[in-house]
Parts: C-alpha cells; structure tokens; sequence
C-alpha cells in the first residue's frame, strides 16, 4: 500500500503556486501576482503610432555637392515636399538640407532635416531616388514613434 502526505494530490503539483505559509513578503508577492494575474494595461505598454524619422544622414562617394543638390532636392520634391536653406522662413512642412564636402576623402555629406517628421516609406522613396544617380556609402536615421493621443474610456 502507497501512503501519500496529507496536502499533495496524486497527480504532482498544481498550476498555482503553493500558498505563502512561511515565506517573506518578496516572496507572498511574487505568489500573488502569480496566483491572481493582472488584466489592466501597464504603464510601460502606452499606444506607439507609425514609426517616423525626423533626420536622414546619407554620406555620398565622389559627387559633385552641386550635382547632388539637385538630386536632392528632386527626391525631396518627388514625396511632395520642398527643401529650404538653413532654419527660419516660413512655417508648415520644411525640409532643411545641408551640405558638406569630407575633407579627407572625396565624399559629400548630406543632412536633411524634416519639420514635421516623416514616414519611414518616404525615406526609403529619397534614398532610392538619389542612390540611382550616385554612389551612396553610408545612410543614418534618427527614428522615433509617432504619439498617438490616448484611448477613450
């Protein structure tokens, strides 16, 4: 004959922890939130809209910066918006772009800036454009998460 303790079934350990009877309260904690799961949206989980890009770094082997201005600025317009010199003039969609020759090497760096920011999609459709007329070396974004305004009860 088997004898089997007082308190353990048969069929092994349950699911649900074994209740806190000589535990600390890290311990009775971690049993609790174990036991009894919470249904209820956490901080760290808020709404994340489209994905956005606010700066576009592409560095350019061996162009023509005036050349590749122009190509630039063709890229830009083909999305539907229009690239402006250094920061201030008017407001509303802006694309800021600025352009530097490397010193030690014979590349060009193009910066663009983009006020308000935009989709992902819309970079690649640049990069694209001008990656077809020039030899693009290194291409950089500073992303980020569109806000989205907070669900209604």
């Amino acid at each position: 004959m088997h004898l089997v303790p007082r308190g353990v079934t048969r069929r092994g350990r349950s699911g649900v922890p074994e209740p806190p009877w000589v535990w600390g309260p890290a311990e009775v904690n971690e049993w609790i939130r174990a036991a009894y799961p919470s249904k209820r949206r956490h901080a760290h989980a808020a709404r994340k809209g489209a994905e956005i890009v606010t700066r576009l770094r592409i560095v350019v082997e061996g162009a023509d910066a005036q050349r590749l201005r122009v190509l630039t600025t063709d890229a830009v317009e083909s999305i539907g918006l229009t690239m402006t010199g250094p920061p201030g003039g008017r407001d509303g969609h802006r694309v800021v772009g600025v352009f530097r020759r490397s010193l030690g090497h014979a590349r060009v760096h193009v910066s663009l800036r983009f006020n308000p920011p935009i989709h992902v999609s819309s970079v690649k459709r640049i990069v694209e454009r001008v990656g077809g007329q020039v030899h693009i070396v290194g291409v950089s974004t500073r992303r980020g998460r569109a806000p989205l305004p907070p669900r209604s009860a």
